[in-house]
Formats: structure tokens, C-alpha cells, sequence
């Protein structure tokens, strides 16, 4: 075998083992996470109910029987109508949900519309002075809200279910454009997730990366999709460099797949070199570097240059801050000691330099059970399925849910709500799906699968390394999870199957559904 073919074959199974060593552990975190306790102080009706329409679907899906034999004809014999219908419920679902609930957001979602509504306000340009990370967003916010003439809540939760709405119409683009077999399956899963997916309410940072990651993601399937000419290539670079310099204003972390895909591109590329494949893979990377690298010019300029707020940009936070919080206590999370002594110290020195300090503190606090602390974190990270939902403190500002029809809603997602560990569960059982289907699809190592899993361990490694502690930061890859799971959808029910027939529960072969 020729050495390129050996480095991409090792690196091959390098990052897949990697990559199943952090979801096998996120896996186990997610099966033993709390989510799943149904204490008695939290059973009501609905909590019956609940689980008593989960034991009906589950014999459903693997019991013979009319029903079922119904819903899988409609689903093979119609291409279309069995999709559409399953995308027009969720989208009802989501029109209902923002109708019923649209609260205030608080934690720094509450602080960026503050700066919407006041941003002359003293606390307004004190805030941004130190986070000026989420300028983008505030302008971001100011622009579409002037396009739909309100800047109330119930305004950017529309505009947010836009957003999370293209960027999983993207991600079924991508499903497709890698390979059409599997878009129904797609449909079906990424569905599923918007269900118990209600950020949709959350105007922030993490649904709001989410088009411009979705975009890129698309524009590297383009990339990679094999037999496909180089003018077509170039749009698709275009549309990769674009959508990662949209994710990089938004949340730096967002463009990590561009590290990921870039560097699966260099290595698989090295086993069919040819001058020809180098000329056009040096045109498309100087397309999407220069598409990418001109948007982030033009949107750090915009920021130097707009009025809408002024700030003190001497007072923002280092990134090493993040670091240092990132390390500690016990779940690498928000810390407000270290967050206080950000807001006191008036130099970016002092800041780095106090930082600095905390980060020598942490790791000899820790000493030896740094890694042991790295692996709790992970769970901590990536464990939770509703995505951290009311744990920023004062996540939302409610008051006691509502007599009326709203009160399903609100009482399902709100803090003061009787049913919230019903959608807790629900939320967490649908997590479960998806890494169990990512842990089983292992042996699936094409390109493009391999260059999402190193996307994805990325983003893993990052959350380890920087601020975490909570699943809330997982969303921002919420298009990669998708993605991977429906194009391994099929490797993964093969390889169920056969587990089920070595352990004895199948005794016959599975037939795929979808």
C-alpha cells in the first residue's frame, strides 16, 4: 500500500476511534443523566399519558401489525407526501409553540434586547464593552427586526424559527446532495429533533449560528460529492466560505468543520494526487478562503464602524478568560468569582494576567484528576438532550402557567411548570436515539462522514477546553449531529439488527423503513 493511502487509512480509523470514544462516553453520561427520573413529586396525568403513548409507539414499531403495515406503504409508495406531511406537523407544532409561550429570555439573550430596545443605556454599553462578542448578534437583530417592523419577543422568536427552520432545510439539502437514498430517513429523524428542540424561543448566539453552519456544511457536501464539475465545485466553495464566515461572526467556534473538512480533504486527497486534482483543489480553496476571509472583513469593519451602540472595546474579556472558567470547579462552567474580576479590572493586561493566575490555580488544584475531570465534563457537556434548557439561572421571566389552551406549552417548558420533567424525558429519550445511532454506525469511513466526525470531535475538544459545563454550547453543531445520524441511519439499523439477532431479540432480519 503507497504511504498516502496508509496515512489516510490510519488517520481513518484514528478519528473514528476518537470520535467513538467521546460519543460512547456522552452516550453512557446521557443514559444515566437525571432527565430520566420521573420522581413522584412530578407525575401528573400528562406524565401517564406520556408514557403510556412512548409503550404504544414502541410496540408499534416492532410488533407486526396493520397499522404499522399502513404507515410504512404510505411512507415507501409516496416519494414526497409522506415527507411533506411529516415537515407541515412539526412546522404546526413549532407555529403553536411560539404562539403559546414566547416569554422573556434572560441570562445575556435578555442583555442583547435590552441593547435592542435602550442601547444608550449605561448597563447596555457596559455590557458590550466587555462581551463585545455578540455585537454581531445585536446588529444582526437590530437589521431583521427594522425588515419585520417589531423588535418585541414574540418578533425574534418568529425570525428564530426562520433561522433553525433553513438551517434543517439545508441539512436535508446536504442529506441529499451526499446521497438521495437517504433524505426520507433524514426527514424523519431531523423532525423528531425539532419536536423536543424549543430554543426556538431563544434569540441567541446558539440557534442564531445556526444557518451559517448548516450553509458551510452544505457547500463542503458539494465539495466532496464525487464526479461533480469544477465550476459547479466552485459555487459550493463559495457557499462553504460564505456560510463559515457567517458562523465565525456569529460564534467563532462555528467554522471549526472548516478546520475538520479542510484537513480530511488534505489527507484523502494525498491518495489520488494528480496535477489536474492539485490545480482544482488550490482554485476551490482559494474561492471559499477568500469568500470566507472577505465576509469576516466586511463584518469586523461593520462593527468598527456602527453607531448604534458605543463601546469601550479596552474593556472586553479575553479569550483566556474562557479558559480559566473552562477549568473550573467541578464542571468547567460559568463561574461568577472569575467573571466579577473581569468586570473590576479596567486593562486587558490585568485581565490576561489575572486569568493567567487562575489557570496555574485550577490545574494544581486538580493535579492528577485533570483527565478524570476532562471525562465528567464531557458528560457534563454533551449529556443533557433538552440543550440546557432552564439552567442559565434566571433562564426565562414567567409567571404561573396560563388556564387556557397555552397551558400545555407552558406548563411543558416553563420553570414553574407541572409537566417539565415530561418533556425533560421525552427530550432525553430522543437524545439517546441520536448518539446510539452515532455509536453504531462506526463502520461507515467515507470522506464526508469522516471529515463530520472530526468536525464534531472539534467541537468536543473546544467545549473541553473553554467554557462548557452544559449542553446549552452543543447546539451550535446541531447540524453535524443531524447529518452524521441520517446518513449512518441505515449502517446503524444494520448493525442493530445484528446485535439484536446475537443476543437473541431479532430472530428474523430487520427491513429498513426508511
Amino acid at each position: 500500500m503507497p504511504w498516502p493511502a496508509k496515512i489516510w487509512h490510519g488517520s481513518r480509523r484514528l478519528i473514528s476511534g476518537l470520535f467513538l470514544l467521546f460519543t460512547g462516553l456522552s452516550l453512557y453520561f446521557a443514559l444515566v443523566h437525571s432527565n430520566f427520573l420521573l420522581a413522584a413529586e412530578t407525575t401528573t396525568w400528562l406524565t401517564v399519558v406520556m408514557l403510556a403513548v412512548l409503550f404504544a409507539l414502541v410496540a408499534l414499531a416492532i410488533c407486526d401489525n396493520p397499522l404499522r403495515r399502513g404507515i410504512v406503504r404510505f411512507w415507501r409508495a409516496n416519494a414526497w407526501q409522506g415527507p411533506l406531511v411529516v415537515i407541515a406537523l412539526v412546522l404546526v407544532w413549532q407555529i403553536t409553540l411560539i404562539l403559546a409561550t414566547h416569554p422573556v429570555i434572560g441570562f445575556d439573550a435578555n442583555m442583547v434586547h435590552r441593547a435592542l430596545l435602550h442601547p444608550q443605556l449605561a448597563v447596555t454599553r457596559g455590557y458590550f464593552s466587555q462581551n463585545a462578542n455578540n455585537l454581531p448578534l445585536l446588529l444582526a437583530q437590530v437589521a431583521l427586526t427594522a425588515l419585520v417592523g417589531s423588535k418585541s419577543w414574540l418578533a425574534l422568536d418568529w425570525i428564530t424559527l426562520v433561522l433553525v427552520d433553513f438551517a434543517a432545510l439545508c441539512n436535508l439539502a446536504t442529506v441529499a446532495l451526499v446521497d438521495r437514498r437517504r433524505l426520507k430517513g433524514a426527514v424523519l429523524l431531523q423532525e423528531i429533533a425539532l419536536l423536543v428542540f424549543p430554543s426556538i424561543i431563544v434569540p441567541y448566539t446558539d440557534t442564531w449560528v445556526l444557518p451559517g453552519v448548516a450553509l458551510s456544511l452544505l457547500g463542503f457536501a458539494g465539495l466532496f460529492k464525487e464526479g461533480l464539475a469544477w465550476p459547479l465545485k466552485s459555487l459550493f466553495a463559495l457557499l462553504a466560505g460564505s456560510g463559515a464566515a457567517i458562523a465565525y461572526l456569529i460564534k467563532p467556534s462555528g467554522m471549526i468543520l472548516v478546520l475538520g473538512f479542510g484537513l480530511v480533504a488534505l489527507l484523502s486527497g494525498l491518495t489520488h494526487f494528480s496535477w489536474r486534482r492539485l490545480l482544482v483543489g488550490t482554485w476551490l480553496t482559494l474561492l471559499l478562503v477568500g469568500s470566507g476571509a472577505g465576509l469576516v472583513v466586511a463584518g469586523k469593519q461593520t462593527q468598527t464602524g456602527q453607531s448604534y451602540i458605543r463601546i469601550n472595546r479596552a474593556l472586553e474579556i479575553p479569550a483566556i478568560h474562557f479558559v480559566s472558567i473552562g477549568m473550573s470547579g467541578s464542571r468547567g462552567e460559568y463561574s461568577p468569582t472569575e467573571a466579577l474580576a473581569m468586570a473590576k479590572l479596567p486593562k486587558r493586561a490585568a485581565k490576561v494576567a489575572y486569568s493567567k493566575q487562575m489557570i496555574k490555580k485550577h490545574l494544581a488544584a486538580k493535579g492528577w484528576g485533570y483527565p478524570a475531570f476532562l471525562v465528567r465534563k464531557q458528560g457534563y457537556n454533551t449529556a443533557d438532550g433538552t440543550f440546557g434548557w432552564l439552567g442559565e439561572g434566571t433562564f426565562m421571566y414567567t409567571g404561573k402557567p396560563a388556564s387556557d389552551w397555552r397551558w400545555f406549552f407552558q406548563t411543558l417548558l416553563y420553570p414553574t411548570g407541572a409537566n417539565v420533567a415530561c418533556f425533560r424525558f421525552v427530550a432525553q429519550l430522543v437524545w439517546v436515539g441520536l448518539l446510539v445511532i452515532l455509536v453504531a454506525a462506526w463502520r461507515d469511513r467515507d470522506p464526508f462522514t469522516v471529515g463530520l466526525r472530526l468536525s464534531l470531535i472539534g467541537t468536543f475538544v473546544f467545549l473541553l477546553i473553554f467554557e462548557g459545563g452544559r449542553s446549552r454550547y452543543l447546539i451550535q453543531a446541531l447540524p453535524l449531529f443531524w447529518t452524521l445520524s441520517a446518513l449512518g441511519w441505515p449502517s446503524a439499523k444494520a448493525a442493530l439488527a445484528r446485535l439484536g439477532r446475537q443476543t437473541g431479540l431479532f430472530q428474523r432480519e430487520v427491513v429498513a423503513d426508511a
